[in-house]
């Protein structure tokens, strides 16, 4: 297969060391006092001491490829590590401030050989039980197929899933790869990524039961391959619509260059003929043009970040995939970060609907982590880093992003790799969001809701006179009371706990002796 990404090694040593040393210098100083502003896209002091953590696996080679948020607030991260001779699945868990979890596999660590060659894990998801699923590929010694893995929580192989605790599925003839997983709200499991039988790939996606088996309900066994174009097409991200139609996202070579793909398929497998041209849709911007990254509004529309040619390049669709003209220029936006060569690896909404792009950015002689934000409309937010963009060196020459996550709090968590010298670490970094971001409402009977939409838990803020009475009313938007507690004098601050709620929006009232006086949509996304 091409090698796709090519054009981000192009200029890579093209300026002496000395304007390396300008470059990182400069940068490492923004960096530096942008943390100790605090101001929203500077490095997170409380997270490391820095904001940043770099994790040594097992001395050689590693790379964080996907983050995970626990409804505990501790930080999951998948990945690869190279034992001296291939490479095997690799996860780490971190606490909230950035320590290793050491109730969690081997001090925080766990390294699972699943072929034997070269194992790769590109994605990882949080079951509502905690559990934790991976995916990614599995080489059996002469060609590579779909590989999940499934962990209880202390990071133990999880033996009521596959074969103790690992699935390999074989697609086609030659390599199989998946890069993208998601759980659907019934606990089965879609995992996408491509099918190569040395002919054109084609964007493959399979469903499973909860207990690993395939989902034969779904396409023909479980599995559905899709050619969008004549020549190469990979999927490289999925996600979940409200009504449960599954959308793959990812590139298609026209025989020319690559263009973004977007594919949407009903709950069966089929695809979704009131989407684009047949359930397809594909996206020429520039003259290579790849997606890697997705994420879905609470409105359904669709945005795409990946990168055309040296820019990153992020699209938002509308949710028949026509190009949404509100956003950007006819949908689509161009960002230039480093000048050089920089790409999306991949993209979050925050709760305000602001849409976060993390990724690399080339200086000229190496790569750092960028993060770009954009506000709805798909212009740079200037209220973040510097005119929407940030850069930050890591390590000595490669370091690069390959997944981003908001916290609960707004905090944004970017994971990926970083060199050090002599090989790649995995790399976790945390940036504040939205900086005092809660509605300061002590004096007057009020409340807020935050965050929302959230695919967790929402906190309920509130303040109360001492003369009144405050209760907290929470129904569907069928009228069903869902929740309903009485608020103390003065100030107030709930966890309302969203387990066994379906997705969608609920009402929340406050109450002032007897009278509605506020009401919040609260939107639950998961």
């Amino acid at each position: 297969m091409k090698n796709i990404k090519s054009n981000l090694l192009i200029l890579r040593f093209l300026l002496p060391n000395i304007y390396k040393k300008i470059f990182l210098t400069s940068a490492l100083l923004i960096s530096i006092i942008g943390t100790f502003a605090q101001t929203a896209g500077s490095l997170d002091l409380s997270f490391g001491g820095t904001g940043i953590v770099t994790t040594d696996m097992a001395g050689s080679s590693d790379e964080g490829k996907s983050v995970a948020i626990q409804a505990d607030g501790k930080i999951v991260v998948a990945g690869s590590s190279n034992n001296g001779s291939d490479y095997d699945f690799a996860l780490v868990r971190y606490n909230a401030d950035g320590t290793l979890d050491t109730t969690f596999g081997s001090s925080g660590k766990v390294i699972t050989p699943i072929g034997s060659s070269d194992d790769e894990a590109h994605s990882v998801t949080i079951q509502i039980d905690g559990k934790i699923v991976v995916a990614g590929s599995s080489n059996n010694g002469s060609d590579y197929d779909f590989a999940l893995v499934r962990y209880n929580t202390d990071g133990t192989l999880d033996n009521t899933f596959g074969i103790n605790g690992k699935v390999i599925t074989p697609v086609g003839s030659y390599h199989d790869r998946a890069f993208a997983l998601v759980i659907q709200t019934n606990g089965k499991i879609v995992a996408v990524g491509y099918s190569y039988d040395g002919a054109p790939a084609d964007f493959t996606a399979i469903r499973y039961n909860s207990d690993g088996t395939l989902d034969s309900t779904f396409g023909t066994g479980g599995i559905v391959t899709t050619p969008v174009c004549s020549l190469y097409d990979a999927a490289q991200a999925v996600a979940i619509q409200t009504d449960g139609k599954i959308v793959a996202a990812g590139g298609s070579d026209n025989g020319s260059d690559y263009d973004f793909a977007l594919v949407r398929y009903n709950t069966d497998g089929t695809l979704d003929n009131t989407f684009g041209t047949d359930g397809i849709v594909i996206t020429d911007i520039g003259s290579i043009d790849y997606a890697i990254a997705m994420v879905i509004q609470v409105d359904e529309k669709i945005v795409l970040a990946g990168y055309s040619y040296i820019d990153i390049a992020v699209v938002r669709y509308n949710t028949d995939g026509t190009l949404d003209n509100t956003f950007g220029t006819g949908g689509q936006v161009i960002t230039p970060v480093g000048g050089y060569s920089d790409a999306a690896q991949a993209v979050a909404m925050q709760t305000d609907g602001k849409i976060v792009a993390a990724g690399g950015s080339s200086n000229g002689s190496d790569f750092d982590i960028s993060l770009v934000r954009y506000n709805t409309n798909g212009t740079l937010d200037t209220t973040f880093g510097t005119g929407g963009i940030v850069i930050t060196p890591v390590g000595d020459s490669w370091d690069e992003a390959s997944a981003v996550a908001i916290q609960t709090n707004g905090k944004i968590v970017v994971a990926g790799k970083s060199d050090n010298g002599s090989n790649n670490d995995f790399a976790v970094l945390r940036y504040m969001g939205v900086v005092n971001n809660i509605p300061e409402i002590k004096g007057s009977d009020n409340f807020v809701v935050f965050p929302n939409p959230t695919d967790n838990n929402f906190t309920i803020e509130a303040y109360i006179s001492a003369d009144n009475k405050g209760i907290i009313k929470i129904y569907g938007l069928k009228g069903k009371l869902i929740k309903e507690f009485v608020l103390k004098k003065g100030g107030n601050k709930t966890i309302v706990n969203t387990l066994g709620w379906r997705k969608g929006i609920y009402i929340c009232n406050l109450i002032i002796n007897g009278k509605v006086i506020k009401s919040e949509k609260m939107v639950l996304v998961r």
